[in-house]
Parts: structure tokens; sequence; C-alpha cells
């Protein structure tokens, strides 16, 4: 009979400790899930040259695993806060390690005109001086000198102020690039 009392009491303590285990479990669990929050965090080294020695040698598993995160960010930013204040890191860390792998050039033109937030006209140069760096680093590219072209004459040029320094010289660049495009075939026939 004593042995039936301490199983009782084993099995109402188990059934005690349950409940307020699930219980519990479910409160935390919903605690962790509101504390959650979005933080924009850039995990790789300030200058761009270093991850070539941290990627000993497996600079193709490098450069596809960063590009597939430097996606997953940008696509997070625009969804969340719309600034993407990295991106441009992780473009400039792909074209030091592969500057062959010319899409990125392509996606470093487009990031600073496609955000939700209007990004500052520095952002915009810098990200149009990796598109042009594409361009001539592949001159035979008619797309990527069209994309180069357009991009400096519609998106660039027209946010820029009249009086930018900087103005004449990106003029300059677009001529080069439209003349570049046409010269290719890739611009269209209106040009």
């Amino acid at each position: 009979s004593s042995s039936r009392a301490h199983m009782a009491l084993l099995v109402g303590l188990v059934s005690v400790l349950g409940a307020l285990v699930h219980g519990t479990r479910v409160r935390v669990a919903q605690e962790y899930t509101q504390a959650q929050s979005y933080e924009d965090v850039y995990y790789l080294p300030s200058d761009p040259r270093v991850l070539r020695v941290l990627t000993l040698g497996y600079i193709e598993v490098a450069v596809d695993l960063l590009w597939m995160r430097a996606l997953f960010y940008y696509s997070d930013e625009i969804e969340e806060s719309g600034t993407a204040v990295y991106a441009m890191h992780y473009a400039e860390s792909l074209v030091e390690l592969d500057p062959d792998f010319l899409e990125i050039y392509r996606w470093a033109g487009l990031i600073p005109f496609y955000l939700r937030q209007q990004s500052p006209l520095s952002s915009r140069e810098r990200g149009t001086q990796l598109l042009v760096a594409g361009s001539d680093r592949a001159p035979w590219d008619g797309r990527l000198a069209w994309d180069a072209a357009a991009t400096v004459q519609y998106e660039l040029l027209t946010s820029m102020p009249a009086d930018a320094p900087t103005r004449p010289e990106w003029e300059r660049t677009g001529a080069r690039l439209m003349m570049r495009a046409v010269r290719l075939g890739t611009a269209p026939d209106w040009l």
C-alpha cells in the first residue's frame, strides 16, 4: 500500500510538473518571438582584400556563399528598413574575390536606386562606379554596357544636381557607354 501511495504521489508530481513545463514553454516561446527584432549587421572584414586570405583558397565557394548572403541581405533590408547600408560592402567584397563575376557589377549598380528610401548621392555614385568598372572590365558585354549607360543617363544624372562637381565627368562617362552599347548593338533602336 505504501508503494501505491508513492506511485500515486509520483504520478501526481509528474503531472503537475508536466503542466508547469508546458505552460512555461508556451509563454517562453511567445516572449522569445516577441523579443526578436531585425538587426542590420555586416559580418565581413572592412577590407575586402582580407577575404581572399580567409577563403583558404576556396574562392569560388566563398563567392557563391557570399553572393547568396548578399541577396538575402538586400531582400531583408528592402522588407525591413529599405536602406541596405551594407549592400555595397558585399558588392565590393564580391568584386575583390571574383572580378570576372559580371552579375555583381550589375547588382551593385542597381542597389542604390531601388530602395524604399532614397540613398545619398555618394551611394548612387559608388554603385554606378562599380557598374561602369564592370562594363570597362568586359567591354565585349553589350548588355552590361547598356545597363551602365542607362544607369548613368537615366538614373544617376536625373537625380544629380545640375551644379554637382562630378556631373561633367558622369556625362562624359554616360556618352562613352552609350556609344559602346550602340556599337555592340544592345542599345535601343531609337539611339
